[in-house]
C-alpha cells in the first residue's frame, strides 16, 4: 500500500533471506530476500500466497484466525524504496514459546514428566494434522514439512498448537 516500515535484525537468516522485526508491531515480521535474483525466482509464488491470504480473510472468516495462527502466510510483498520487490511481511510466531518439531519429539516439556508426556506430543502432532488437513481441503499441499519448519508453541499448560513457519514450498491450486 506504499506504506514505509522500518526494519531492525532479528538476527535469523538462512540461504534465502534475513527475518526483521517491524519497529512499531508486536504481531510482524519481514522476511528479505538476500539477493535480487532470489527476490526475482520468488516473486510470483509470494504474489500467489499474499492472494491466498486475502482470499481466505473474504471466503473463510470463521477460519481465518486459525490459518493466522497456525501458518506464517505472507501478508503482504516488501518492496525497496526503488519500488523493488525485496521480501514479504507475516506473522510473529513466539518463538519463545515454541520448539522446532525435532526438539518437541526428542525433548519433554520441563512441566510435563508424567507418563502423559506421549499425550501431549499426540495432542502436538494432531495439531498439525489439522493445519494439512484443512490446506489440502483448500488444494493446497504443503511441500516441505520437516523438523525445521514446523513449530509447537505452548499456549497455555493443557493448550498446544502447531505452527508452520516456511511455506516457500506450498502448492496453490485453490482458484
Amino acid at each position: 500500500n506504499g506504506e514505509k516500515i522500518r526494519l531492525k535484525s532479528l538476527g535469523k537468516a538462512g540461504a534465502e533471506g534475513e527475518l526483521y522485526e517491524v519497529e512499531g508491531s508486536k504481531d510482524l515480521v519481514a522476511k528479505v530476500y538476500n539477493f535480487k535474483e532470489v527476490a526475482g525466482k520468488k516473486r510470483k509464488k509470494v504474489e500467489a500466497m499474499v492472494e491466498f491470504f486475502n482470499h481466505i480473510k473474504i471466503a473463510y472468516p470463521l477460519q481465518f484466525n486459525f490459518f493466522l495462527q497456525n501458518i506464517m502466510l505472507p501478508r503482504a510483498r516488501l518492496y525497496t524504496s526503488d519500488n523493488e520487490f525485496c521480501g514479504f511481511l507475516m506473522n510473529r510466531v513466539p518463538i519463545e514459546d515454541c520448539l522446532s518439531l525435532g526438539n518437541f519429539i526428542r525433548t519433554k516439556y520441563r512441566e510435563y514428566t508424567r507418563p502423559t508426556d506421549y499425550a501431549v506430543k499426540i495432542v502436538a502432532l494432531e495439531r498439525l494434522t489439522e493445519i494439512v488437513e484443512k490446506l489440502n481441503r483448500l488444494n493446497v499441499v504443503v511441500g516441505d514439512l520437516n523438523y525445521g519448519n514446523v513449530f509447537i508453541c505452548r499456549c497455555s499448560k493443557r493448550n498446544i498448537r502447531a505452527v508452520i513457519v516456511d511455506v516457500d514450498s506450498f502448492q496453490f491450486n485453490w482458484k
